[in-house]
């Protein structure tokens, strides 16, 4: 005795189930797949990026250990920034040519070219002679933003009112790459010992950064951070009024990112 078959007319409630439970199977299936192929949370810092935490810290610059400040041009007071992600180093000439490549960036101009224009190219190096402009438009393509003042020093000299990264002592030729010290810029990361407390690096000597804070009542000044000719100018406190459309082949940025869910 042969066993009957059942046959689903096409239409049929029937089929339209299994056709609707093989969809859905295919589905979780593809949606696995693309969840082990995905990329780190955006909540995570990358892998050129130090995690910043949330925290309250004296802003400004510290009498109690800093006896070269002025409260006039470095006011104290206490501030509080959230949790962020900051690039670990300046952003490099290599890392800049890549968005230049992808046509999101724009060279800087031959009148202030830096090292940009060595052959061959230096990659390694910090990328310098861009205006605020042009360093903001490289972070949103990176998909973040330039720091502002209170993150870059937060990032820069910890919870503790330190002087500089490393702490309260004068920069030296093994912490900072400073102009007495032979050739600057060095290229990016190069002085491991002048590591902040989150492990920023750079962030006493080398170039000068762009932040996305406006000095005063002008918007067409913001703050530079960093202008390290010497050990007054590098101190972490120290700030200085830059116009926006200012170049020069000592000065750079790093970038910042704000987490997501």
């Amino acid at each position: 005795m042969s066993v009957p078959t059942l046959e689903l007319r096409r239409g049929s409630p029937a089929c339209r189930l299994r056709l609707w439970s093989v969809v859905a199977f295919v589905g979780a299936v593809v949606a696995c797949s693309r969840s082990d192929q995905r990329t780190p949370a955006l909540d995570e810092p990358r892998a050129h990026e130090v995690e910043v935490s949330a925290a309250t810290f004296l802003m400004g610059c510290n009498p109690a250990r800093d006896d070269a400040c002025s409260l006039e041009s470095e006011p104290s007071g206490t501030v509080a920034v959230a949790r962020f992600f900051l690039d670990r180093t300046e952003v490099s000439q290599g890392a800049y040519a890549a968005c230049v490549a992808a046509g999101a960036c724009t060279p800087p101009p031959p009148s202030c070219a830096g090292t940009w224009t060595a052959t061959p190219r230096e990659d390694a190096l910090p990328m310098t002679c861009v205006d605020h402009a042009d360093a903001a438009r490289f972070c949103a393509w990176r998909g973040g933003r330039l720091p502002s003042e209170a993150e870059w020093e937060r990032a820069a000299r910890g919870v503790d009112g330190r002087t500089y990264p490393w702490g309260d002592d004068k920069p030296d030729c093994v912490r900072a790459a400073i102009a007495s010290c032979g050739t600057v810029p060095m290229p990016v990361g190069a002085r491991a010992a002048g590591a902040s407390p989150v492990g920023a690096l750079d962030m006493g000597g080398n170039v000068s950064e762009w932040t996305s804070t406006p000095t005063g009542d002008d918007p067409r000044y913001l703050v530079v951070k960093d202008y390290g000719l010497d050990w007054w100018h590098m101190r972490s406190s120290m700030r200085l009024p830059v116009q926006l459309g200012y170049r020069e082949s000592g000065l750079g940025f790093r970038c910042a990112r704000s987490p997501r869910g």
